[in-house]
Formats: structure tokens, sequence, C-alpha cells
């Protein structure tokens, strides 16, 4: 009886209603004006890219190396408290030892970006740079600012170093190294940044430290080495 009054309610319907078509597909790429159905997948248009790059024989230059020619990577001392309240919100080791590609906008540096000492070379990826800056006046470091120089063939340069900035560049930013604590630098102290790329079991990564000193070379603070062994960040190779 369950069966013959869900029938007359029309919740079961005991045959299929005349007039009812099966699903008819079209194809979405066809050209012709009246398309008919198909029982295949159409295949998408292959759309030409907006720009391609050029071959290695039409780039105007000799030789079978396509990395820069020059590349030269520059650190600074940064003041930023946005920055570093950002990273220590985490409130764990793990992002104050981690780099942060970022736009840098409210924040202080001490002077011009400097090279490290360590001259680029392709043939690993293991590398130190030291320098040794002095401050003009007094700042609290929070981190280190990060950035690129390079040629890449003839005249042909890009960089996002703030003194010699590509015009119109706005797909690279500034990498910034943050410190586990912020390191308090007095007028005329002298500030030692170094840095090492190392690399092991398929991977590579950035260990980094600062220390400070009077003047006349007696000792304020040194920070730990960040990042040790990779354990906070790393890139796979």
């Amino acid at each position: 009886m369950k069966i013959v009054c869900a029938i007359r309610e029309g919740r079961i319907v005991p045959h299929k209603p005349k007039g009812v078509d099966k699903p008819r597909f079209y194809g979405l790429w066809t050209t012709t004006t009246s398309p008919g159905p198909i029982t295949y997948a159409p295949p998408a248009p292959k759309l030409k890219l907006p720009c391609r790059f050029p071959k290695s024989s039409e780039l105007p230059f000799s030789g079978r190396h396509l990395y820069p020619g020059i590349l030269l990577a520059s650190i600074a001392p940064l003041s930023s408290s946005k920055l570093y309240n950002g990273v220590v919100a985490f409130k764990d080791l793990a992002h104050l030892e981690t780099p942060y590609v970022v736009m840098l906008q409210a924040n202080a540096q001490m002077g011009e970006p400097h090279p490290d000492s360590d001259p680029v070379t392709n043939y690993h990826n293991t590398r130190r740079g030291s320098v040794v800056l002095t401050a003009e006046e007094g700042m609290v470091i929070h981190g280190l600012a990060g950035y690129f120089e390079s040629v890449l063939y003839g005249d042909v340069t890009m960089s996002i170093s703030p003194r010699s900035r590509t015009p119109g560049m706005f797909s690279w930013f500034p990498i910034f190294f943050p410190l586990r604590h912020p390191v308090i630098v007095p007028a005329a102290a002298n500030v030692q940044v170094d840095f090492w790329r190392m690399t092991a079991d398929g991977k590579v990564w950035y260990e980094w430290s600062v220390m400070t000193t009077l003047a006349d070379g007696t000792f304020l603070s040194v920070t730990p080495l960040h990042n040790v062994g990779g354990r906070s960040s790393w890139i796979g190779l």
C-alpha cells in the first residue's frame, strides 16, 4: 500500500514520461553555426602566449651560459618595529630564523646596502660574507635587508638595490632576515654582519649573526647564530 500511495502522490514515477530527450552535448570550440551533438570531450584551443622567451642564439651575447654575467648581493642593518612585531607574534623560534620577501616601507637602514666580501661563483652553493659598518647615529636593529644587483648581459641590468633600482621593477622585493632579539647600537659603534649560505643533503639554507663593538674595539654584544643547520628554514635543491 505504501508504494501505491507514493505512486498516487507522484513521489514515484513508474514509467519515464514521454517527450523527455537524452542530454545533448555540443562542441564549445567548433566554428559551425549549427553545432550537432558530440560523443567526445572537445579539446581546448591552443592560445598563443602574450610573450615568449628568446632562444639562446637570439640573445646578443656569445657563449652558452645564461646566468647573469655579474651578480652582487648586499645587505643593510634595518630598524622596523612593525616587521619585527609581525614575526614575534608567532611566538616560536622558527619564524625568527626564517627570511621573508617583503616590500619595505616604514623602516630605517644603516646607510647604503653593502656587498659581502665573498666573490660570487657558480661552482658551489656554499658562500660566506662579512661586512663591518659604522653607525652614524644610534639605532635599534631588528633585522637585515638583503638586495641584489645583476648584469644580465651587455648593458642590460636588473637591480632591487636602492642605489641602482631598475625603473618600473615591481616583481622583485628585498628579503628580510629577522634577529631573535633587537640589537641596540650607539652612535659611532661598529656593526659586524656575518652571513653563511650552507648546503647539505639536497638543501640549502642561510645562517647569520650580528656583533657590535665600540669605536675603540670594546665588545658590546653578539647575537646567537640564526638558523643553525637549516633547522628553521631551508630550500630544497
